[in-house]
């Protein structure tokens, strides 16, 4: 069986993937999860990021806090971006 856990409730209205999401409830959902892991069983966090002109900082909060997920052993996985308007293919 496969449990959906989510770190906050999308509002009524919700269009898409992120909005609304800001860093500090994304960090707070690595928390939860990093202290539930054994509980629910939890052993893949997916993250769906909507903006890819974000450039690799490894003392990034969000980087460290998926290092500590890989280290507790729980597979991180991240969403590629399907490239910009001038590159997407037609």
């Amino acid at each position: 069986m496969t449990t959906y856990l989510f770190a906050n409730r999308a509002p009524k209205d919700y269009r898409g993937s992120a909005d609304g999401l800001d860093m500090l409830t994304a960090l707070a959902g690595y928390d939860w999860v990093l202290q539930h892991k054994d509980t629910y069983h939890i052993r893949v966090i997916n993250n769906s990021w909507a903006d890819d002109t974000i450039t690799y900082d490894p003392n990034d909060p969000l980087n460290q806090a998926s290092l500590a997920a890989h280290d507790a052993g729980i597979a991180v996985v991240f969403a590629a971006p399907r490239g910009t308007a001038s590159t997407r293919s037609r």
